[in-house]
C-alpha cells in the first residue's frame, strides 16, 4: 500500500478552515438566517469529500502504522526469546567451561 501521508501542518490548517466555512454556511442556512446558493452548497459538498477523504486517508496511515508497530512488537518479542535461549545457553557453556578448569 503507497500512502502519500501529508504531514504537512498547513494542508491539516487548511482543511479545518475549509471545514469551518461549510459549518458557517449550513449554520447559517439552518438558522434560517440565510439561504445557501447553489455555489455554496457545491462548496459545502466538496469540502465533505475532501474532509471524507483526509480522513480516510488517515485511517489508511494509522492502520499501517498499527499494522508495523505489531510486527515490530511480534518481532521483539521473538528476539526476546532468542536473548533468553541465549543466555540459558551460555550459562550453561560457563558451567562446563568452570567443571573444565576445576579439573586442572
Amino acid at each position: 500500500m503507497n500512502l502519500h501521508f501529508e504531514g504537512n501542518r498547513l494542508y491539516y490548517m487548511e482543511k479545518e478552515a475549509e471545514l469551518h466555512r461549510a459549518l458557517h454556511y449550513l449554520s447559517l442556512e439552518l438558522g434560517q438566517k440565510q439561504e445557501m446558493t447553489e455555489e455554496q452548497l457545491w462548496d459545502v459538498f466538496n469540502i465533505c469529500m475532501d474532509t471524507s477523504n483526509v480522513y480516510r486517508h488517515i485511517t489508511d496511515y494509522f492502520t499501517t502504522l498499527d499494522k508495523a508497530i505489531l510486527d515490530a512488537r511480534v518481532t521483539n518479542s521473538h528476539l526476546k526469546q532468542e536473548l533468553l535461549d541465549l543466555k540459558h545457553e551460555n550459562n550453561k557453556l560457563n558451567k562446563i567451561l568452570d567443571d573444565y578448569i576445576n579439573e586442572f
